[in-house]
């Protein structure tokens, strides 16, 4: 659809959810996301201006992991109204909308570009502990508010990951021994929580004071808490300061702390050194996954061939953690 169709099916959506009154006065698309296309809002209702996001799925095979839009909100929600650092939800879309899957949410002022913020060291200083006590903070909301959500055990997500991989035909002896050290020594068996999926520099919008609210929960699932906490980890978040383990931006030692004193369960290297294994494992499978779309001519996209590109990243990162570097 060109523009104009764009924004007059964004009015009417507005009308219809928001305000009978609404007036959609500008939009414009924002960069970054393969899996959806994200616009900010500028709207006005009997004079009072309001800034806004919307969230809409974009054309895609389906990666396996992602949730529907609709699903996604219904997370969000919960998480908001359960305190956790996030935007909250304003309407979600359906099919007379025209515009697909996809929801609107209140507009959050804050920083989320990673060579922003890794830039800044007062910021880089506090965000550890400010990430740790978020993300007890997900852990800690019930699942009996959870909508239902994917629930697997360890074994069964490796095995999603290992279909998925095996569908691009594009073996690597890296990613075969990395899946092999998976099998072998699995982590501490934990009870069930509610996983972001998607915790990571990047995704996490800031401001002076720390973290402001947690982008893009399409990944969301019930899972080992702990897989939070070694996907920050992984080495591909980390941008220009590889050094600093946790997000680029601090130790696990300060990790550590401020999860355990928000409330969050004590974990061990072990587990943290498996699920930024399987973390890293998993973003390189995603990275094929990226770049298969493309090649295919399903979406045709130069950010997803880009992403496809860093697979040898990916198996680089591995090789340094299975070797213990």
């Amino acid at each position: 659809m060109d523009d104009a169709d764009l924004e007059r099916r964004i009015t009417s959506a507005y009308r219809r959810h928001r305000s009978a009154e609404s007036e959609v006065v500008s939009v414009r698309r924002l960069t970054g996301g393969a899996n959806a296309a994200t616009y900010l809002v500028g709207s006005r209702v009997a004079g009072d201006d309001e800034r806004s996001i919307l969230r809409c799925a974009t054309a895609s095979e389906g990666f396996a992991l992602n949730i529907d839009k609709s699903l996604e909100a219904a997370v969000q929600r919960v998480a908001f109204e359960h305190g956790v650092a996030v935007a909250e939800v304003l309407f979600v879309l359906d099919d007379d909308d025209g515009l697909g899957s996809g929801y609107a949410m209140a507009f959050v002022e804050g920083e989320v570009r990673p060579a922003i913020i890794l830039r800044d060291a007062p910021l880089r200083a506090k965000l550890a502990e400010r990430a740790g006590a978020v993300l007890a903070g997900i852990h800690r909301v019930p699942l009996a508010a959870v909508p239902s959500l994917p629930s697997d055990s360890v074994a069964c997500q490796l095995r999603a990951l290992r279909d998925a991989y095996d569908s691009y035909e594009q073996p690597s002896p890296v990613f075969e021994v990395a899946f092999r050290e998976l099998e072998d020594d699995p982590p501490t068996p934990r009870p069930l929580a509610l996983v972001h999926g998607d915790f990571r520099t990047g995704n996490l919008l800031t401001d002076a004071e720390g973290i402001r609210a947690v982008l893009d929960w399409e990944l969301c699932h019930l899972g080992d808490p702990i897989e939070d906490l070694g996907w920050l980890c992984v080495a591909s978040w980390r941008f220009a300061r590889p050094s600093d383990r946790v997000g680029g931006f601090g130790s696990v030692e300060a990790l550590r702390r401020s999860y355990v004193g928000a409330g969050g369960e004590s974990f061990s290297d072990h587990d943290l050194r498996y699920w930024e294994l399987y973390g890293t494992l998993r973003w390189g499978v995603i990275c094929l996954y990226q770049v298969y779309a493309h090649l295919r001519g399903a979406i045709p996209s130069i950010e997803r061939a880009a992403i496809g590109r860093r697979v040898s990243e990916v198996e680089l990162a591995l090789v340094e953690l299975i070797e213990g570097v």
